[in-house]
């Protein structure tokens, strides 16, 4: 289904009037699989060819990974950064962002407020 996205995006509880479409793809033949069904390899395979197809019809990209794998994997790489910055933060330590700019500032004509930095801006 195509536009369905506009027509009620996440999160919205009532729906937008308005017309989505449906592309309809080739027919997919599996016959070649017949007595395996119950090989978690060849169910892998057919999945694999289900969802290829459909990010040809779709326009999107396929990515192998559940929604809920990617979130906790970005929620522990935040928590992960949330623990060094505030480990950063202690009394008597500067944040690391700003140990790297003392550094930058300690060598002549180099660091955020030299001359070529400005050009940047």
């Amino acid at each position: 289904m195509i536009d369905t996205d506009k027509a009620q995006p996440t999160g919205q509880i009532v729906p937008n009037i308005r017309q989505v479409g449906v592309k309809i793809g080739a027919p997919l033949d599996f016959s070649r699989y017949e007595g395996m069904e119950g090989d978690r390899f060849v169910l892998r395979s057919i999945t694999d060819e289900i969802m290829y197809e459909l990010m040809q019809l779709s326009d999107q990209e396929y990515v192998d990974m559940y929604a809920t794998s990617m979130k906790e994997k970005l929620l522990t790489k935040a928590r992960r950064r949330a623990r060094e910055l505030q480990e950063a933060a202690r009394p008597g330590r500067a944040v690391p962002e700003l140990e790297d700019i003392i550094e930058q500032g300690d060598r002549p004509g180099e660091g955020p407020w030299s001359e070529e930095s400005k050009d940047g801006l």
